[in-house]
């Protein structure tokens, strides 16, 4: 099989935050993680979309109803996955934080 040129196995890591304290706790967990992978020349970014409260009695709504936090990151092709997977899990409950992560694996 031939070898694309570095280009890996995109991931995008889904988190649900409820408020600003555990979106902290968990950029510093993910950041954390990351440092740790700096010799693999991973790349990653972090997109939030909030979930607005809804509305009642026309008051405009202004606080956020916590936020989705979608990570993309790009592996090289040889990655391990499974142990980077279950560090950054360590890493989140480290952080006191109990969250689902969901994980899709985009292989090129």
């Amino acid at each position: 099989s031939e070898k694309r040129g570095g280009v890996g196995i995109q991931c995008f890591l889904e988190v649900f935050v409820s408020d600003g304290r555990q979106e902290k706790l968990f950029r510093a967990a993910l950041d954390r993680n990351m440092k740790s992978l700096s010799k693999f020349n991973v790349v990653y970014n972090v997109t939030r979309t909030t979930k607005k409260k809804k509305s009642s009695n026309n008051i405009a709504p202004t606080e956020e109803d916590g936020a989705f936090l979608t990570t993309y990151i790009i592996f090289p092709a040889n990655f391990e996955f499974e142990s980077w997977q279950s560090s950054l899990q360590k890493h989140v409950l480290q952080e006191g934080l109990h969250l689902p992560l969901h994980i899709t694996l985009i292989a090129r």
